[in-house]
């Protein structure tokens, strides 16, 4: 029973401590756009609750895309989701969201369609591609898959876009990290965008 209890504890501790590698090797700070250069910031979208009100992980995200908005002087954040996963569309919250952080509506663009990352690039590159340096917000590992495939459909804008990473509680790395393993599994064996 204790070598059990001890090869459980093992496993959900190397479980962890993969999980914030991974976490950590994908967090970069990103670099400010070249001078003279405008930028936008895309934020990835995630479902709101039950009842249409904001998601803590639709915070989360705004706050980075509304910092990284500040911090470059950016003309545009796009937020882009649609009512993927319930009747609401994600956009709509996460405007409000960033409406509470002081953002202006002459400064939000919201991509109310797409119902996956795939579909937040897609949908989002009309709103982006006259833009200098891009920057697609949300987790960590998402973000860098935002990235891929912003670079996947538009490879003349893949070295104007870079990751940013929004916090993520502990618990949820291990997650997002077996997810994002899963995805980037069945992108290489079926690669989205792949002709045929």
């Amino acid at each position: 029973m204790r070598k059990a209890l001890v090869a459980v504890l093992g496993s959900i501790a190397a479980i962890a401590l993969g999980s914030a590698l991974a976490f950590r090797l994908a967090t970069k700070a990103p670099s400010a756009p070249p001078p003279g250069r405008d930028c936008a910031v895309l934020v990835l979208g995630y479902p709101s609750r039950g009842d249409g009100s904001p998601d803590p992980v639709q915070r989360r995200r705004i706050a980075a895309g509304v910092a990284t908005l500040r911090a470059f002087q950016c003309a545009t954040l796009v937020l882009s989701g649609g009512a993927a996963h319930n009747a609401f569309v994600e956009a709509d919250a996460m405007a409000a969201v960033a409406r509470e952080l002081g953002v202006g509506d002459d400064h939000i663009a919201l991509e109310r369609r797409a119902r996956d990352t795939w579909e937040n690039v897609a949908f989002s590159l009309p709103l982006l591609e006259d833009r200098g340096a891009l920057y697609v917000v949300s987790e960590a590992l998402h973000a860098r898959r935002g990235v891929r495939y912003l670079c996947r459909q538009r490879p003349d804008l893949c070295a104007r876009a870079q990751p940013v990473a929004a916090p993520a509680p502990l618990w949820w790395k291990p997650l997002a990290a077996a997810y994002e393993l899963w995805e980037w599994m069945r992108d290489r064996e079926t690669p989205r965008g792949a002709p045929g």
